[in-house]
This record gives C-alpha cells, structure tokens and sequence, in this order.
C-alpha cells in the first residue's frame, strides 16, 4: 500500500451495516457470513462488528445494550457513536 492513500471506505455503509444488524437478525445472520472486521474501516466499526459476532456464535440477542456490555467485556471500548457524550475508554 502507497503511503499517503486512503483506503476506500463508506462510513454511512458501515453504519448503516450495523444499524441494521441491531434491527433485524436475519441482517446479522447474512453480514457474520460475507464480513468480517477488518472489512470496515473505522476502528470503532471493526469493534462493534466484532463484538457483534461474538454475540452471534454464543446465540445471545444483539441489541445496544447486549453489544455495549459485550464491548465492555472486551475491555476495547472507546467513543462509540451511541456513546459520544461520554467518551470513555474502558
């Protein structure tokens, strides 16, 4: 990789990803089986998709709560996008 080029990304894409893996199961289900972490490009994505898919291959629910505390478990948590007034790192 040159240095000084971006790789390509759409932050909205993986937003929207992750949005809709909260949302539906069945989204969950198709993204753990075409993505994979390094597949985004904000670190924050990568944690939360991460976190996500240990929720999924232990059949826990997926929601903002269940991905918070899995993030927390991890100990990897920073300032997320649902959680920016705080900003803390655990």
């Amino acid at each position: 990789m040159d240095v000084g080029k971006i790789q390509p990304n759409d932050i909205e894409a993986e937003q929207a990803t992750l949005g809709a893996m909260l949302l539906d199961g069945e989204a969950v289900t198709s993204a753990v089986e075409v993505l994979k972490p390094e597949d985004f490009y904000r670190e924050e994505n990568k944690l939360i998709f991460s976190a996500m898919v240990n929720l999924y291959g232990r059949s826990e629910p997926i929601d903002i709560i269940t991905v918070k505390d899995e993030l927390v478990l991890l100990r990897k948590a920073r300032c997320l996008w649902w959680d920016r007034i705080y900003c803390r790192t655990f």
